[in-house]
């Protein structure tokens, strides 16, 4: 059975509704402030091209807006160098405020999208996350981790000084070393609790094959041998429409013994619409049976699901995993550190970038965008808002880069007119809005291809 379609579906729904909230936040930004400099606003508009929903509201008529095309919006205000403006409303054109009312007006969208990030994180701390410890697995041979002694089953308590409780901390602090060229010092516990330093030198390249440079030095986490056998079972799912139940545990498939659940899932991945002989242990008796997973497409490769989830021991779960969950003072400084250290960890990535040390195919558009939406709405929800606040963050440094067109641009012609006490010329800017739109364009093509890329080579 083929579940592409009510995967595309579902990644669409979860791809518009992510960009939806993210585009409204930032141009709520320009709009709210806009309005409270007394400029008017004609159109607010999520979208771009036709226009499907339009209403006028206000005293103004706003026209409130959604189009066709869900890859941005606008706020369109009163400005006489886009067209004629009424005697009644030159005082109240974008053009005709003081230096710091635009300035603020372009500001405001980029700081909406950083608010946003700090309420989605704060959410997500109040909440609660349920993530993994940061238990090492055995670094490959070679690599830095395997060159420092670190040993599988070995727990990081701390990176520089700074205590770690799950992976994906102990990833950003080691993410944010290698990009700076940085040594990182650990402190590791073994099973009998001693705790040592261990001191891992910078990677003297940085991965340019888009890998992420924590698994360049050897360090992937911990994936002990689980017994495949069955926890959940999805309703819709091959598993329990073809006879599978909760407790199963898989014992042959396709002629070979498993090994465990890591075996398991290889062995489903690899059978996209294909069936498999099968003998599982129920209740203490044999059972022989065949099951053909669903076949999924994952960025054009065909890839076999079933619909089910591993049974993990209690007490293995209760260590490898760490729920967290903040009151809301703590919850928000977090989100105000997270929102800070992922802004200056998304300037250095694209300042690599820029240089070449990192590569290029780590950018994505729409399509890697929709997928990464997409997998994290089916997670749960506490997930997709994580990668909203990431997405919000990125949006926000994006729009602040001083490139002519984006908010950033804007900001950096009104830092000139500041300095020289003149606005720039319109022969300047004309010029810079051409270089910007032949940057922004590049970027797109750039990002489409990866996407593309990325698709047809699975």
């Amino acid at each position: 059975m083929l579940n592409f379609a009510s995967s595309s579906a579902y990644t669409f729904v979860a791809f518009v509704l992510a960009l939806g909230l993210l585009v409204s936040f930032h141009e709520f930004g320009h709009y709210s402030i806009a309005r409270l400099c007394g400029v008017k606003v004609l159109r607010f508009s999520i979208g771009f091209g036709p226009v499907l929903w339009m209403r006028k509201l206000g005293k103004d008529q706003t026209e409130w807006t959604l189009c066709a095309i869900p890859l941005g919006g606008y706020v369109k205000m009163v400005d006489e160098r886009e067209g004629p403006v009424a005697p009644e409303d030159l005082q109240r054109a974008f053009n005709t405020q003081t230096l710091w009312r635009r300035a603020a007006i372009v500001a405001a969208g980029p700081i909406a999208n950083f608010i946003l990030a700090i309420g989605l994180f704060c959410s997500v701390a109040m909440l609660g996350v349920t993530e993994i410890r940061p238990y090492l697995n055995m670094p490959q041979s070679g690599t830095i981790a395997e060159q420092a002694g670190l040993k599988e089953g070995q727990l990081v308590v701390a990176v520089d000084g700074n205590e770690v409780t799950n992976w994906q901390d102990f990833r950003f602090k080691v993410t944010a070393n290698a990009l700076r060229s940085q040594s990182t010092e650990l402190a590791v516990e073994g099973d009998n609790g001693t705790r040592y330093q261990v001191h891992l030198p910078s990677l003297d390249v940085l991965p340019k094959d888009n890998q992420d440079p924590v698994q360049a030095m050897g360090l992937t986490p911990w994936d002990p041998n689980i017994p495949a056998r069955l926890g959940v079972l999805l309703p819709d799912g091959a598993a329990k429409k073809q006879g599978l139940k909760i407790g199963d545990e898989i014992l042959v498939a396709d002629g070979k013994s498993v090994s465990g659940w890591a075996d398991w899932v290889k062995i489903v991945r690899n059978h996209p619409g294909k069936e498999i002989a099968i003998t599982l242990m129920r209740d203490g008796k044999s059972i022989s049976l065949n099951l053909t997973p669903d076949i999924e497409l994952n960025q054009g490769a065909q890839l076999g699901r079933i619909g089910a989830g591993v049974a993990i021991d209690p007490a293995l779960k209760s260590k490898l995993t760490v729920t967290i969950q903040r009151p809301f003072g703590q919850a928000f400084v977090e989100g105000v550190q997270k929102t800070y250290h992922l802004s200056l960890l998304t300037l250095e990535m694209m300042g690599r970038m820029l240089v070449g040390s990192v590569s290029a195919k780590g950018i994505g558009g729409p399509l890697q965008i929709a997928a990464a939406a997409g997998d994290s709405a089916r997670l749960g929800v506490i997930p997709f808002l994580a990668f909203l606040g990431l997405m919000s963050v990125s949006l926000g440094v994006l729009n602040l880069l001083p490139v002519p067109v984006l908010d950033g641009g804007h900001l950096l012609y009104y830092s000139f007119e500041f300095i020289a006490g003149r606005p720039i010329s319109d022969r300047i800017m004309e010029m810079g809005t051409r270089v910007g739109l032949t940057l922004l364009v590049g970027l797109m093509a750039l990002a489409f291809y990866n996407d593309i890329n990325r698709f047809f080579s699975g």
